[in-house]
């Protein structure tokens, strides 16, 4: 017998080679992005792994669609990383 897991999108992670893709950017702007503070940096989930946590890439998605400035997408930046600080 198989056990699961439910996994809540609240705690999914995405790795950072699927995350450009949800993101609608290519790997190198991912980082360049973080590095500018226009998406969140990636957390380390292994020796050689990296993630995002799937709420982090819906909200800014959503800044996003909804046109949100470059200022304001670096506000909920910052916000979603003392959520992230908080939440350990």
């Amino acid at each position: 017998m198989k056990f699961e897991l439910p996994i809540s999108p609240q705690h999914a992670l995405v790795r950072t080679t699927a995350a450009p893709r949800l993101m609608g950017d290519s790997l190198s702007s991912l980082y360049d992005k973080a590095s500018r503070g226009l998406t969140t940096k990636p957390l380390k989930v292994g020796a050689r792994a990296s993630a995002l946590p799937l709420r982090e890439i819906e909200a800014i998605n959503a800044a996003r669609i909804r046109g949100a400035s470059e200022d304001e997408i670096r506000a909920l930046v910052n916000k979603l990383h003392a959520e992230r600080a908080q939440a350990a």
